[in-house]
């Protein structure tokens, strides 16, 4: 069995490296020229990395608040999801300039599935 300290640890890097890639796919994206790969990079990469850095952050908050993270796959995926339909379905309905897109809430479950997976094998 893992420590807090060792699980915190784990945290804080799958979201440092989860938040690296997002701000590389950013400053790459446009120059990727390969079909598949750049609809994915520009449309849903940044989604699924949200949805594994977000797992990451509230379970550090929790953590930090001496509270049990959410490590079990039958919390994170309706989370995740959850978040994913705020952001995607109700947050535009105040913003704007943001749209709506049913890939980009998978993205986000799909996210928060690495997320554990990642937990795991850490």
């Amino acid at each position: 069995m893992c420590s807090d300290k060792q699980n915190f640890k784990k945290e804080i890097i799958i979201a440092l490296v989860s938040l690296g890639i997002y701000f590389l796919n950013g400053a790459l994206k446009s120059y990727i020229n390969i079909p598949v790969v750049d609809y994915l990079c520009k449309n849903h990469l940044n989604d699924f990395l949200g949805g594994i850095v977000f797992c990451a952050y509230t379970n550090i908050v929790i953590m930090i608040s001496h509270r049990r993270a959410m490590h079990r796959l039958k919390f994170i995926i309706p989370y995740i999801t959850i978040c994913g339909i705020c952001w995607e379905y109700i947050f535009p309905l105040f913003l704007s300039q943001s749209t709506s897109d049913f890939w980009d809430v998978i993205s986000y479950a799909l996210g928060g599935f690495v997320y554990y997976l990642l937990f795991k094998i850490m």
